[in-house]
C-alpha cells in the first residue's frame, strides 16, 4: 500500500543538528499559533455510530483479495494472453508493469466503492459524512481544503520527527535516511511522461482516498465506539504506520514508521475536528502532491 512520501533528512551529518533545531522551533511557532487561532479544538463528543465489526473486516478483505489474488491472477492472464504462456510477472516490460499498477489502483477504488455502496445508509453516512444527514459537494471541497491547510501545520512537526528519528538511527545502526519506495518507483517512468502522469495522479489521488477510507473512515470510527476518540486516532496511526514496513527498506523503517505515525495522527485528528473523510484526504494527497511536484523539480 502506497503511503504519504515523507521528506528525507538532510544527508550531510553536520547539518542534522541545525535543521533539527530550525525545524523544531518551526513546529513550536505554528503549534503555538495553530492553537490560538482554535485548531486543536475538538467539536463535543457524541455518542459514536455501531459500525459493525464485519463491516470493517470486510472492507479490508475486499482490498487484501483484490490485491494479493485477484490483480495478481489477473497479471498472470494478461501474460498469458499478450505471449500464450504464464510467465513471471517480473518479467514484464517496464511499461506493462507501469500499466498494470495503474489498472490495479482503478480496480481497488471500484471495489471499494462498490463495497460502500452495499452498506446501509447509516453506516455509509457515518463512514463518509460523521453521520451527517445532509452532505454537499461544497462541504466535501471545503474539507478537503482544510487538510490541505493543515500540511502547514504538520509539515514541521513530521519534518522534526523524521530528524529526530535519523539522528537515532545514525546513533544506533550509522546510516540514516528514508527509502521512499512510491517516489523511487515513479523515478522509474519519467521517461514515460504519460504513463508517469497516469501513476502520479493515482498516488496524489486515488490512493490518499482508499487509505483513508479504510483507516480512518472504517477502522477508527469502529475502534472509537470502545476506546474513545484519542486512543482510537492512536490506535488506527500505530496501525497506519506499521503497516508501511517493507523489509526492503531495512533500518529506514525506524524513521518512516515514527514519521508516518506522527503523520496519521494528525490525518485521524482532523477526520474527528471536521468529522467526514474528506479532511484527512486533503491532508494526505498534499503530502503526496508536494512531494511528487518537488520530485520534478529536482529531476
Amino acid at each position: 500500500m502506497s503511503s504519504p512520501q515523507l521528506p528525507s533528512p538532510l544527508p550531510d551529518a553536520e547539518h542534522l543538528g541545525g535543521a533539527f533545531f530550525f525545524t523544531l522551533l518551526m513546529s513550536l511557532v505554528v503549534t503555538w499559533v495553530a492553537k490560538r487561532g482554535g485548531f486543536y479544538r475538538l467539536p463535543p463528543k457524541k455518542s459514536p455510530h455501531p459500525l459493525p465489526l464485519w463491516q470493517t473486516v470486510g472492507v479490508f478483505a475486499t482490498f487484501l483479495l483484490i490485491s494479493y489474488l485477484l490483480l495478481p491472477l489477473f497479471a498472470l492472464a494478461l501474460a498469458y494472453f499478450k505471449t500464450g504462456s504464464i510467465i513471471a510477472i517480473s518479467s514484464f516490460s517496464k511499461v506493462w508493469l507501469g500499466w498494470i499498477q495503474v489498472t490495479a489502483f482503478f480496480i481497488l477504488l471500484v471495489a471499494l466503492l462498490f463495497y460502500c455502496k452495499c452498506l446501509k445508509k447509516e453506516d455509509a453516512l457515518e463512514v463518509f459524512w460523521g453521520g451527517k444527514r445532509k452532505q454537499y459537494l461544497s462541504t466535501a471541497f471545503k474539507d478537503i481544503g482544510f487538510g490541505a491547510m493543515t500540511w502547514l501545520v504538520s509539515y514541521p512537526i513530521v519534518v522534526t520527527t523524521s530528524l529526530l528519528a535519523g539522528f537515532v538511527s545514525f546513533q544506533l545502526w550509522g546510516v540514516r535516511g528514508i527509502e521512499q519506495l512510491a517516489v523511487k518507483q515513479l523515478l522509474k517512468f519519467l521517461d514515460e511522461p504519460f504513463l508517469f502522469a497516469c501513476l502520479a495522479l493515482s498516488v496524489v489521488l486515488i490512493v490518499p482516498f482508499m487509505e483513508e477510507l479504510l483507516f480512518r473512515g472504517f477502522f477508527q470510527t469502529w475502534l472509537k465506539r470502545f476506546v474513545g476518540r484519542g486512543w482510537s486516532v492512536a490506535i488506527t496511526s500505530l496501525l497506519f504506520a506499521c503497516v508501511h514496513f517493507a523489509p526492503s527498506q531495512k533500518t529506514g523503517n525506524f524513521e518512516l514508521i515514527l514519521s508516518l505515525f506522527v503523520l496519521s495522527c494528525y490525518l485521524g485528528f482532523i477526520y474527528e475536528r471536521q468529522r467526514t473523510i474528506w479532511a484527512p484526504v486533503g491532508l494526505h494527497l498534499t503530502f503526496n502532491g508536494i512531494t511528487i511536484i518537488g520530485l520534478l523539480f529536482t529531476q
